[in-house]
């Protein structure tokens, strides 16, 4: 009787172990504590008045935003997108990584968390004293996207609606 409670649990450890090595195989994006395997993804045919296509049409529609957005360059030279309707949506390309711009979760902000965005290592920071979102997701070793969204009044919210406008980009960026 004994016995076979025994060979139960093997087989139990057994299927847990292959379970395991099929989410740690050399594919996966790693676990807890690794560090992503991504490819950098391609910005390049995104640069200077382009960046306005970076996010799928169809994604801001639903988001209510339906004018085309406005091509900008923001303070440093930045390239970057602005619509404006019910709310600001402000994207951003920017030449440098996350860690040198200073963005991190347990930075400046006062609610903000790292997580990842359609696979990319990403910041979402909430500043309450002005109701504005800023996601952030590194594109590669010396380029990041920020999406900045303000004048909502939907609090928190804004940051579900840019991290999901965001993902979107990243997942257009990955299809190539």
């Amino acid at each position: 009787m004994r016995h076979g409670h025994l060979a139960r649990a093997a087989v139990a450890l057994a299927g847990l172990a292959l379970l395991v090595a099929c989410e740690e195989g050399p594919d996966s994006e790693g676990g807890a504590g690794q560090e992503s395997r991504q490819q950098p993804l391609d910005v390049s045919k995104f640069q200077d008045d382009k960046v306005c296509e970076l996010l799928p049409k169809d994604e801001l529609s639903a988001a209510g935003f339906t004018d085309p957005g406005q091509p900008r360059t923001f303070s440093g030279g930045v390239d970057g997108c602005e619509w404006r309707e019910d709310g600001i949506l402000a994207l951003s390309l920017v030449g440098e990584s996350l860690e040198s711009a200073g963005v991190a979760s347990d930075s400046k902000y006062r609610s903000s968390e790292s997580g990842t965005l359609a696979g990319y290592p990403s910041v979402t920071a909430w500043f309450p004293n002005t109701e504005t979102c800023n996601v952030y997701v590194d594109a590669g070793p010396e380029t990041y996207l920020e999406l900045q969204v303000r004048e909502f009044d939907t609090g928190e919210k804004q940051c579900e609606l840019g991290e999901e406008l965001l993902a979107a980009a990243v997942e257009q960026l990955k299809a190539g």
